[in-house]
């Protein structure tokens, strides 16, 4: 009877302890969960980057931190994210950048490389030529773009998983992404004047693109397709300029970039990307003219979700 009291003791006593020890983790992570500030740096302006605003102040709420909204504009056309005093930065939307940040958000750029691929091969006759332009850069976003449109044409050419034949030809031009000039593209439109499809997977501004393959109203003009997310691309897709344009959700860019700058700062240093190789995927979609009203309300509706 005497060993079972103690035995029971015993339980009760590791009970106690247990929940005492329970209570004082608890006690010390809420404790280490300070406020950090935060200032957000915008890579331009318009719809696109309010969206990208509006999602990381919705983050910013949820997570209980302060973020200021600078009025200042990168001309590069990158958006920075950074705790103030802590030097941990992030970039989110527009055109990847790692170095030096810590991670970057944004488009899934394999992931769109294959839908562009499924678009392509829709509206490119067997048989005809594709232009693919691309950074020259290395370690560029147009690498893993273009790898993931030539894995998913595979498809297509009837390597014993299509049922149909269907040969294509995929040219690929390698440039200087920061500044597409008119004359170079204009050169490359009259030596490919017989594409089907020209993509850019630089990212470059797309009026340039537009101007260069559609200058010339004798001959019969290619498809083209750009990831430039800007309202001008947007405006080019309407008039019939550009064919379509490969985005993603910019509200979902600012509100990943916050939530996980937030997390990794309250983390240890295991818990965080390695300094220039942290990526955060958000889903990539295709905008033609179809679905451009659609797109365009969502950006508008993501654009005002905040006061």
């Amino acid at each position: 009877m005497l060993g079972l009291r103690l035995a029971l003791g015993a339980i009760a006593l590791m009970a106690v302890l247990t929940a005492s020890i329970g209570g004082l983790a608890v006690m010390d992570f809420d404790g280490s969960k300070e406020a950090p500030t935060l200032e957000l740096t915008l890579g331009g302006d318009g719809a696109y980057w309010d969206a990208v605003a509006n999602g990381a102040k919705a983050a910013a709420a949820q997570r209980g931190v302060q973020l200021s909204v600078l009025e200042r504009i990168d001309p590069d056309g990158h958006a920075t994210l950074a705790i103030v005093g802590a030097g941990e930065t992030a970039s989110c939307g527009g055109e990847e950048m790692l170095s030096p940040h810590m991670f970057h958000v944004g488009m899934a750029n394999y992931a769109a490389g294959r839908i562009c691929a499924h678009y392509a091969a829709k509206h490119a006759a067997a048989g005809s030529k594709i232009v693919a332009l691309i950074d020259a850069t290395p370690n560029s976003a147009s690498e893993p773009r273009l790898q993931g449109f030539r894995d998913t044409l595979r498809y297509y050419e009837g390597d014993g998983l299509s049922q149909r034949p269907w040969q294509i030809e995929v040219i690929p031009i390698a440039g200087d992404a920061a500044e597409q000039e008119v004359a170079d593209l204009a050169a490359i439109a009259a030596k490919h004047a017989d594409a089907g499809l020209v993509v850019d997977f630089t990212g470059s501004v797309a009026a340039a693109l537009t101007t260069s393959f559609n200058s010339d109203s004798s001959r019969s003009q290619p498809r083209l397709v750009a990831f430039d997310q800007s309202e001008v691309s947007l405006a080019a897709i309407e008039t019939g300029d550009l064919a379509a344009v490969i985005t993603h959700n910019p509200y979902d860019c600012g509100y990943q970039a916050v939530d996980r700058l937030v997390m990794f700062h309250r983390s240890d240093l295991w818990g965080r990307p390695v300094a220039g190789r942290g990526c955060i995927h958000v889903p990539a979609q295709l905008v033609e003219r179809g679905t451009l009203a659609e797109f365009r309300s969502s950006l508008k509706i993501a654009a005002s979700a905040l006061p």
